[in-house]
């Protein structure tokens, strides 16, 4: 015979309570990396304005939005942060390799800075987006064009742009 205690054991192993992030979890977590989740908003929009209302939002999206699991809340938050990027900077792919802020000063400028973070924000606004959300944030290819309504190939011919331009300054 076996005890009450022993099948609510048994369930509890097999049916875990899942617990959801509440907004106490999306605020601690808002607030605790804060710096983390401006600076991938910054790097996404290169534009600092932009990125507060990309900040901005990713909060009231975590919060009024759907439920999340509690483990997942990090992850949602970020993605949270790169839709609303997307959605305010409508990135698309180029078909060129030339970027817009190529000025040889600004580029010698970059390089003797060596701050990487300077470089990527100058890349064109598809090439940071892929560059970031896949080398950064490592999402896959498939990943990067659902949310970029782009193709793979796109993707990673963008990504290929980025990492030479970024060679390029950064030697």
């Amino acid at each position: 015979m076996t005890k009450p205690n022993d099948n609510k054991r048994i369930d509890d192993k097999i049916n875990p309570v899942m617990v959801y992030a509440s907004v106490a979890d999306f605020s601690h977590l808002f607030l605790s990396n804060m710096e983390g989740l401006y600076l991938l908003a910054y790097l996404l929009t290169g534009d600092h304005e932009i990125a507060e209302r990309c900040f901005v939002t990713g909060i009231d999206h975590c919060i009024d939005g759907r439920l999340v699991f509690k483990e997942w809340a990090q992850r949602w938050a970020r993605r949270s942060i790169i839709k609303n990027a997307i959605r305010m900077i409508v990135p698309g792919p180029t078909n060129h390799c030339e970027h817009l802020k190529t000025n040889r000063d600004l580029l010698i400028y970059q390089a003797e800075t060596d701050n990487l973070f300077q470089n990527v924000v100058q890349l064109e606004p598809f090439e940071r987006c892929v560059f970031v959300m896949s080398v950064l944030e490592r999402f896959s290819d498939y990943e990067c064009s659902l949310l970029l309504n782009s193709t793979r190939g796109a993707v990673t011919r963008g990504r290929q742009r980025a990492i030479e331009h970024l060679a390029s300054v950064l030697v």
